[in-house]
């Protein structure tokens, strides 16, 4: 009532000021990169005030840790059983709410990852702050954007603009962050709200700096490149990075499904308890692990740190941020990452000193670069974790060995386990997100030439009862579905014709659907996508599908549809092309 109120006291104050609203987004983008900045502040010291009550009460007594942990896990588990929107890392949460629901961030959400997050990352959960602020930093646009009636386009510009600026203010990177929000949760890093998710970014950092002062996340000392032949250690940071990060990916999305079959009832969350006690058990043998462990990855960075330590706190804090987040703690992925990587590149620096002396870089050189390495192979942003080196050391010495050392992370990543993992995760809830790659805000997309679903065939039908109903339909090819709008596939009149003269006219038309995933789309995507389906692709129809319900018939488009909103045919005829002359290569499977 309170926010509907202030809702309507803006409305009137704008109808007597009269911004445009490009000068009205732009005002937020600084204001919101200001709200933002100090709401991950607070943030910050909720997980801190929490982590040192808890730590403090009994410092020596490790196997605490097991009590903290799963307390964590309690605690953010009822919260996150009553807003179900707090779930998750928080990257995915932007994500949808950018394609699915109209730019829409639920605030009770944010607030639940605030409480959720902070408390069981400063509890100990071996998660990371980062991507709850991407989360908590698009709900404040949300809110911002909702309580001065932005358009759904401006909207949407906005939400990227607080994502940049919670991850700047909790990172502590401005450039790191904008080119994270742009190559991950836009897709396009060419997009054109770069102005102002910069001025967001810069905006945030300051307030974090003036309250947290200016000093950098990490202390890196200055490393020097050595020989070109070192090159080679680099390589195979790289080649172990990515199989690390494919490890990493696949038992997180392994686990995942697994305890998602675990039905959660009650006020309870006994899941995430048990998740959180797991964790909290094995950082009994290794405490690194507990929290963003941001002091043991700088201890590694200025090479404080055993190969024996390195290569356990790597294992157990791969192992416990699996468990923890597969269970449905809220944190983030983005700071386990960078442990892993420094762990990993540390224990290689240290292998190769030893064995090759000063004729190598320090050890903490590797472990840089492997912090880039396994975030390029487990985000799969690989130009981000460029740039995120270079802003922690604003050096370019490291730059060619981590541009090589990534670049086969990624690759061996991506080979190993082809899904990216935040994509993946959706599709485990059932939501289909766009590429990276895809245009998915440009302003011809599919919904523009969608059609109703108006001649659909029964699955259980027979290819001669189908024949007969499709005969005298202007089109030649139909989607097939049930009476719940379960979508079969596609079926067209020369398959049917095939099928009867054959001798099958009793089969059914579900057995001779078409119903590969290259012949669906989806109603965001670009339009020049679904002409590209149609023409080359060979297909004559393509069902919509909604994201969230990628199974659920929500409409067609065939090339008709597509060439009426280019505006190369009139109204909604029909093709001029002779039937016979349209066999695709469905006709011919």
């Amino acid at each position: 009532m309170k926010f509907f109120r202030a809702e309507v006291g803006i409305q009137k104050l704008l109808a007597s000021v009269k911004p445009s609203e490009t000068t009205l987004v732009m005002l937020l983008a600084i204001f919101v990169g200001g709200l933002a900045g100090t709401i991950v502040v607070l943030y910050h010291f909720l997980i801190e005030i929490v982590n040192d009550y808890a730590y403090t009460i009994a410092p020596q007594k490790t196997w605490l840790s097991v009590i903290f942990c799963a307390l964590g896990g309690f605690i953010g588990g009822a919260i996150l059983m009553r807003i179900r929107s707090a779930r998750g890392s928080g990257v995915n949460q932007v994500r949808v709410a950018l394609i699915v629901h109209d730019a829409y961030v639920p605030l009770r959400g944010t607030i639940g990852k605030f409480f959720a997050s902070g408390i069981g990352i400063g509890l100990g959960l071996p998660l990371g702050p980062e991507d709850p602020a991407i989360h908590i930093g698009g709900g404040i646009a949300s809110a911002m954007g909702r309580l001065f009636s932005l358009s759904k386009k401006n909207l949407q510009q906005l939400i990227p603009v607080g994502a940049a600026a919670g991850l700047a203010a909790a990172f502590n990177t401005p450039i790191t962050a904008v080119i994270f929000t742009l190559e991950e949760v836009v897709g396009n890093i060419n997009a054109p709200i770069l102005g102002s998710t910069v001025v967001a970014a810069v905006v945030a950092v300051m307030v974090r700096r003036a309250a947290l002062g200016g000093e950098p996340l990490f202390n890196v000392p200055k490393y020097e490149f050595g020989a070109v032949g070192e090159l080679g250690l680099y390589v195979v940071l790289g080649l172990l990075g990515g199989v690390v990060s494919a490890a990493f990916t696949r038992l997180i999305v392994s686990l995942r499904a697994k305890v998602g079959q675990i039905p959660r009832k009650g006020p309870i969350d006994y899941v995430t308890i048990g998740g959180g006690a797991i964790a909290g058990a094995l950082a009994i043998l290794a405490p690194q692990i507990l929290g963003a462990g941001y002091g043991t990855v700088n201890s590694a960075l200025n090479g404080k740190l055993a190969i024996e330590v390195l290569l356990l706190a790597l294992i157990f804090k791969l192992v416990g941020t699996s468990i923890a987040f597969s269970t449905g703690n809220s944190g983030g992925l983005f700071a386990p990452s960078l442990f892993l990587g420094a762990m990993l590149g540390g224990a290689l620096g240290t292998l190769a000193r030893a064995h090759f002396g000063h004729d190598v870089a320090d050890v903490g050189a590797y472990a840089l670069v492997g912090m880039g390495v396994t975030f390029a192979g487990i985000i799969r942003a690989p130009i981000t974790s460029i740039f995120m080196i270079f802003e922690v050391t604003q050096d370019y010495q490291i730059m060619l060995p981590l541009m090589i050392a990534n670049m086969i992370s990624y690759a061996v990543a991506r080979t190993l386990h082809p899904g990216p993992l935040f994509d993946t995760l959706a599709r485990q809830d059932g939501i289909h997100l766009p590429d990276k790659h895809e245009e998915n805000l440009g302003d011809l997309t599919v919904e523009a030439a969608m059609r109703p679903r108006r001649v659909v065939l029964d699955p259980a039908w027979s290819a001669q009862h189908a024949l007969q109903e499709a005969s005298g339909q202007p089109q030649q090819a139909f989607a097939i579905a049930g009476p719940g709008q379960e979508l079969y596939g596609v079926v067209t009149i020369p398959m049917l014709t095939r099928a009867v003269a054959g001798g099958e006219g009793e089969r059914s038309v579900a057995d001779l659907a078409v119903a590969s995933g290259g012949y669906r789309i989806y109603p965001d995507q670009p339009l020049s996508l679904a002409l590209e389906k149609l023409g080359g692709g060979g297909a004559m129809l393509l069902p919509v599908v909604g994201r969230l319900r990628p199974n659920i018939l929500m409409g067609v488009v065939d090339a008709e549809d597509v060439l009426r909103v280019y505006g190369l045919t009139k109204g909604d005829g029909r093709s001029q092309v002779k039937p016979e002359a349209r066999e695709s290569s469905l006709d011919r499977q």
